[in-house]
């Protein structure tokens, strides 16, 4: 995997964290204290009485959603009220954007923070300002500023100016632009200075303000907030004076003003406060609608919703409030349970394992159903505490089979997925390969909404024009077992790609040839085969002498082959053990082509789940458990946010697919750039092979090889035994085949 490539990804994340932890203003005093255990996922409090067109009154109640922009943001992008929705600027790209209450971008360009500062929720501006930071000499601390007009699309200088310290902030009109300039003295004093300006440029009053002020640009007029006094006061454009209006309660800051309304929070409730002299009418409470304390909410404008960042959530952290009717909404949700058998750090906020994301957005989005999680982790036998539970009536409405092993997940026990899938999604909606891999006699068992691809690769020059039909075979091309995989490679893991999967139909005889195979392998892969402690093996990479990890070989001519876990095609995720076929083909230094499985039928190329998720026959909310199950596969639970590439592995769906698979190919530049322990290395491959193969490897993807499976186990105890001389060769393979055929037989 391309390190750097990962590094950037751990960069991004956290300055998400740090950009969304620190959107919000510090109150006054310390947040209310209240008891939230009473969550209904709707507000408490009421958007007050409205009547319908036909003159009916309702109540109207605030309810959570989230908002999907259609446009991709970096972690670090400011928000605030725009005329019709919201104002966004990426800081990463300097980038601005204007979408509407639907996340649906109407204007983009480029632009600056001072551009984004100029910006009001009644206009677009028609200034800009202009900054350069004179940086040449060490003591100089100055900077440059123009203000520039804008009309008729063309740009005129209407001021030029310099500061010997401190900030400039533009606030433009149509027939007038302020000027407000802070900074502090030798003394640590502050000074915030207000300057007006008539349109031409001529200075027409200037005034100290006394204390730091927040502005807000708003279509009734310019108000100034002081961070101190926390008074609210309008700008008169006639006499240039500060109109006290308001002042902003103790424990409230602001999260902006529309119209003649101020919007306020505690950090707990957002209220809505009549300017000049209302009362503070408690709109909706955070916990209720599974928002993030501490995160200020922003107007939308043009509406009566308001946008949050929640930094909870890396999937969705762009979420909204707004109102709706509340006769609308049911009395209560019907709750659906989630079977999962994972250790969660304590950390999680919520114990929802590695659903979480999804199911704090569903829960805060389906007004229906709502997932809860039984965690079977802490019973002595996961898998027979969850059996006895589906035995008794208990049955869980969705299970995570990867907690569990694939014996859950049978014929006998699994509901047919199909029909739902054909009802709401269509078959068209996913990958036809993997989607009929996944398939057991006709019925889709479990979904999987990622996954990785296994198969052998090899150099091109040696499998071209050739059939493998079986390990002797790849044996004689590699010249000797030894040197098909030398010591990267396990027993185990070899094993498992065999013999883990749902296609397994051996005869004695092939089960024989598989045995005497894995008989050549390690019980342990070799990372370092040199032997080298991690210093040594440094120097040697900075130096030249040998190669990194287990790929040393394969330039020695000592291994002609790899069993690659594939999760995408470059290697972009965070998956471990996942392979990229660009840095696979840089190791081996000539195009590579793929071995399937020799002996099995087809292609022996088997996909392993990443996430997959079955509803029981038994559970007692089928259509809740589905409910769920199609709303994961969203591209937003797909594909990483930032970073881009497959989150988990190949996504299931042809949306997440396809959205991310043409920015695969535009990386595929013939260079792949990495570091391991210190040393940089840089690869060349062939693009277009690369791609092919992948394509290929997709396209061929016949069967399932999952971990936790129960004749897995069967299969390695009677293999052991061969392996430690306790059963001879033909032995060993009859009881497997016929423990095979068995085990077939009862979950057909």
């Amino acid at each position: 995997m391309n390190k750097r490539i990962r590094l950037l990804a751990v960069v991004l994340a956290l300055c998400m964290a740090l950009t969304l932890g620190l959107c919000g203003c510090t109150p006054k005093s310390e947040s209310k204290s209240e008891d939230t255990s009473d969550r209904k996922g709707v507000s408490t409090y009421g958007a007050g009485e409205n009547l319908a067109p036909d003159g009916t009154p309702f109540e109207t109640v605030y309810v959570p959603g989230i908002l999907e922009l259609d446009r991709s943001l970096m972690p670090i992008t400011r928000f605030k009220t725009s005329p019709n929705g919201l104002y966004a600027f990426d800081e990463l790209s300097n980038k601005l954007y204007e979408f509407d209450s639907n996340g649906h971008c109407l204007q983009e360009w480029e632009g600056t923070v001072e551009d984004y500062d100029a910006l009001s929720n009644s206009n677009e501006s028609a200034w800009r300002l202009e900054r350069h930071e004179n940086k040449e000499n060490v003591g100089d601390r100055s900077t440059d500023y123009r203000v520039l007009r804008k009309q008729d699309g063309q740009e005129t200088e209407i001021l030029a100016f310099r500061t010997e310290q401190g900030t400039t902030t533009l606030i433009g009109e149509m027939e007038f632009f302020l000027l407000y300039k802070m900074y502090w003295d030798e003394s640590n004093e502050g000074h915030f200075i207000l300057e007006s300006y008539d349109a031409a440029g001529n200075l027409l009053h200037s005034q100290d303000l006394g204390e730091w002020m927040e502005i807000y640009q708003t279509d009734a007029g310019i108000y100034f907030l002081g961070h101190s006094s926390y008074d609210l006061f309008l700008y008169d454009t006639g006499s240039f004076a500060l109109n006290k209006v308001d002042h902003v309660p103790d424990g409230c800051h602001t999260c902006g003003i529309v119209g003649d309304t101020l919007y306020l929070t505690d950090n707990m409730y957002l209220y809505r406060h009549k300017l000049s002299g209302g009362e503070n009418e408690p709109l909706f409470r955070y916990d209720a609608l599974y928002l993030s304390e501490g995160i200020t909410p922003i107007p939308i404008g043009g509406t009566d919703s308001f946008f949050f960042l929640d930094m909870r959530n890396e999937s969705s952290p762009y979420r909204i409030a707004y109102p709706v009717d509340k006769d609308s909404l049911p009395a209560e949700k019907t709750t659906i349970t989630l079977a999962i058998n994972e250790i969660v750090p304590e950390y999680y906020s919520l114990q929802y394992g590695s659903y979480r994301d999804p199911i704090m957005d569903f829960n805060t989005v389906n007004r229906e159903y709502e997932i809860v999680v039984r965690n079977y982790a802490e019973s002595p036998d996961p898998f027979l505490a969850l059996t006895a539970d589906m035995a008794s009536g208990n049955a869980p409405d969705l299970i995570d089979v990867r907690g569990f092993g694939s014996a859950i997940c049978s014929t006998a026990t699994a509901e047919d997925l199909l029909p739902y899938v054909e009802r709401d999604l269509g078959t068209d909606a996913f990958l036809p390969g993997p989607l009929a891999a996944m398939k057991t006699d006709g019925k889709l068992l479990s979904l999987m909404p990622s996954f990785s691809l296994t198969a052998i690769l090899g150099p091109a020059s040696l499998l071209e024009g050739q059939t493998i039909g079986s390990f002797s075979e790849l044996s004689a091309l590699a010249g000797g077992a030894e040197n098909v995989f030398y010591r990267s490679v396990d027993r185990e893991t070899f094993m498992k790609w065999i013999f883990a999967g749902n296609h397994r139909d051996y005869t004695a005889q092939q089960v024989a040839e598989f045995l005497s195979f894995a008989a050549t392998l390690p019980e342990d892969a070799t990372q370092n085969p040199y032997g080298l402690t991690e210093q040594e093996l440094k120097e040697s990479l900075e130096h030249g002498d040998v190669f990194p990890l287990d790929y040393g070989p394969i330039h020695e001519g000592q291994q002609k082959f790899e069993l690659a876990r594939i999760a995408d095609p470059l290697g972009r995720t965070m998956m471990r053990d996942a392979a990229s076929i660009p840095e696979a083909e840089g190791w081996f230094g000539e195009r590579l082509s793929a071995v399937g499985l020799p002996g099995a039928k087809g292609s022996g190329v088997y996909l392993s789940p990443t996430q997959e998720l079955m509803i029981p026959q038994v559970a007692g909310n089928k259509e809740g458990a589905w409910a769920f199950m199609a709303f994961i596969l969203n591209d937003r639970y797909l594909v990483n946010p930032f970073s881009g590439g497959f989150r988990y592995g190949i996504p299931l769906t042809r949306s997440a697919y396809e959205r991310e698979i043409g920015q695969y190919w535009t990386w595929m530049d013939g260079k792949l750039y990495g570091s391991i322990n210190g040393a940089d290395y840089e690869l060349r491959y062939d693009a277009e092979n690369c791609k092919s193969l992948f394509l290929s490897l997709l396209n061929q993807v016949e069967g399932i090889c999952r971990d936790g499976d129960e004749i897995f186990d069967a299969v390695m105890n009677t293999a052991n035994a061969f392996f430690a001389g306790d059963k001879p060769l033909e032995q060993a393979a009859e009881d497997i085949a016929k423990r095979l055929k068995i085990y077939n037989a009862e979950h057909s």
